[in-house]
C-alpha cells in the first residue's frame, strides 16, 4: 500500500512539473521562437551568432501573441481606434503607455514569474526541446541563406564591378550617362538642368562601384556560409558571456551590487581593461554584453531574492548545460 502512494505521489509531482513545462513551451512554440530567433540574424547578407538578447525579444513577443489577456486587452483599443488612427494628441500617447504598461505586466506576471518561482522549469524545457530548438534554427538559417543566395532579386548578384572592372574617370561617365535619370530635375549652380557635371557622374559611379563590391563579398560570404562555422561563432559569444559571468563574480557583493546597479563608466572601464568589451559592444542594448547586464539588474529590482550573486550563478549553472546540447561539426 506504500508503495502504491509513494508512486502515486511520484507521479503527480512529474505530471505537475509536465504540466507547468508545457505551459512554458510546447512544441510548436519552441519551432516558432527558433524560426523568429533565426531571421533576426539574417540581416543585409550576414548571418550573425544569436545573443541573450535575442532569444528574450523574440521569446517577450511570442509570448504576448499567446497571452489571452493581452490579445483582448489590445482589442479592446484597437476598436476604439485611438491608438491606431496616427493621431499624435495626448489620448494617443497616454493610451500607448497603458498599452506597453500592460504589455511588460502581461510577461512580468505570466511567463517570467513561473520561470523565477521555478528555475528548474527552464533546464526540464532545454532537456525536453533544446535540440529541437537547434534543429529548427538550422533550419531556418539555411533556408534564409538560400533565400539571400540564391532569389532572383538577391542583391549580391549585382554585376557592375564584373562589367566595368575598375572605374575610371571615363567609365564613370559612360555608367552614369545610363543612368541618367537619377540626376533630371536637379539644379547645379551655373548649369541646365539637364546637363550633369563629371564631378556627379564619378561621385555616383564610385558610390555603385563600393556597393557593388560589398554586394559581391556578400554573395561569396553566403556561398561560403557553413552550420559549423556559424555555431563556432556561437560558442565563442557564449565563452564571452561566461567569462564576463566569472569576473563579475570573483567581485566582492558591494563592488558587484553596485555594478550591477548603477552601470557607469569606471564599470565599462573595468571590462574594458579585463578585456570582456569592446567599446562597440557598449552601443547595442540586445547584445553582449548589455543584454546580460540588464537583465541582472531588472530580475534583482523586481524579485529582491535574486541577488546579482544567485541570478549570474545560475546563468552560469545554465549556458553549461546548454553548452552540453550544442550540434558538433567535424
Amino acid at each position: 500500500m506504500k508503495k502504491i502512494m509513494l508512486l502515486s505521489a511520484l507521479l503527480i509531482v512529474l505530471t505537475g512539473t509536465a504540466a507547468v513545462t508545457f505551459s512554458l513551451y510546447s512544441e510548436s512554440q519552441v519551432n516558432e521562437l527558433a524560426r523568429r530567433v533565426a531571421i533576426t540574424n539574417c540581416t543585409s547578407g550576414e548571418i550573425k551568432p544569436f545573443s541573450l538578447g535575442d532569444l528574450l525579444s523574440n521569446n517577450f513577443v511570442l509570448h504576448l501573441e499567446l497571452d489571452p489577456d493581452w490579445i483582448n486587452f489590445r482589442t479592446s483599443y484597437a476598436l476604439d481606434n485611438i491608438y491606431y488612427n496616427g493621431r499624435n494628441d495626448s489620448m494617443n500617447l497616454k493610451t500607448q503607455e497603458l498599452l506597453q504598461e500592460k504589455r511588460y505586466l502581461s510577461y512580468k506576471d505570466g511567463w517570467r514569474k513561473i520561470v523565477i518561482k521555478n528555475p528548474m522549469l527552464l533546464y526540464s524545457g532545454l532537456s525536453l526541446y533544446g535540440k529541437k530548438f537547434i534543429e529548427n534554427y538550422n533550419k531556418t538559417l539555411m533556408e534564409k541563406r538560400d533565400y539571400l543566395l540564391y532569389s532572383p532579386g538577391a542583391s549580391w548578384k549585382f554585376s557592375g564591378i564584373e562589367i566595368y572592372g575598375k572605374m575610371t574617370h571615363e567609365k564613370a561617365t559612360e555608367l552614369a550617362s545610363r543612368n541618367k535619370k537619377q540626376f533630371l530635375g536637379r539644379t547645379y549652380s551655373g548649369l541646365p538642368n539637364d546637363t550633369i557635371p563629371d564631378s556627379i557622374y564619378f561621385e555616383w559611379a564610385k558610390r555603385v562601384e563600393q556597393e557593388t563590391l560589398d554586394s559581391l563579398k556578400t554573395g561569396e560570404y553566403l556561398k561560403n556560409f557553413s552550420l559549423k562555422k556559424h555555431w563556432d561563432k556561437e560558442r565563442v559569444l557564449i565563452d564571452r558571456y561566461q567569462n564576463l559571468i566569472i569576473q563579475l563574480l570573483s567581485l566582492p557583493d558591494e563592488k558587484l551590487n553596485g555594478f550591477i546597479r548603477k552601470p557607469d563608466t569606471i564599470f565599462y572601464n573595468w571590462m574594458i581593461k579585463k578585456n570582456l568589451v569592446k567599446k562597440i559592444d557598449i552601443a547595442y542594448q540586445l547584445r553582449y554584453p548589455n543584454d546580460l547586464l540588464l537583465l541582472t539588474q531588472r530580475i534583482w529590482f523586481e524579485y529582491p531574492e535574486w541577488t546579482p550573486r544567485t541570478f549570474l550563478n545560475e546563468a552560469l549553472k545554465f549556458s553549461n548545460e546548454v553548452e552540453k546540447i550544442l550540434p558538433v561539426y567535424k
